[in-house]
Order: C-alpha cells, then sequence, then structure tokens
C-alpha cells in the first residue's frame, strides 16, 4: 500500500475476499487493491 503524504493513518478498512485466485480488499484511502492470490493447485493432486 502506498505512503499517503499528510495521512495520520493507513491500512485496510475492508476484510479481504478471495475470488478465482485473486485477493482484493479495499483500503482505508477508499482504493480497491487487488492481488494475486497465489492459490496452489497441490492440494487438487
Amino acid at each position: 500500500m502506498p505512503d499517503n503524504p499528510g495521512s495520520l493513518m493507513s491500512g485496510f478498512a475492508v476484510s479481504p475476499v478471495v475470488e478465482d485466485k485473486t485477493l482484493v480488499s479495499g483500503g482505508l484511502d477508499g482504493t480497491l487493491y487487488a492481488f494475486s492470490a497465489g492459490v496452489s493447485d497441490l492440494a487438487n493432486d
């Protein structure tokens, strides 16, 4: 999460959700962030 100059606080305000191997969460600044969840298919072998 990038620094927000002048802000006293930063972080995530929304619980993360994983959908189709993508993790999505909302920041305190109102921005939605999406990351590759890195889910392995090894459990299905």
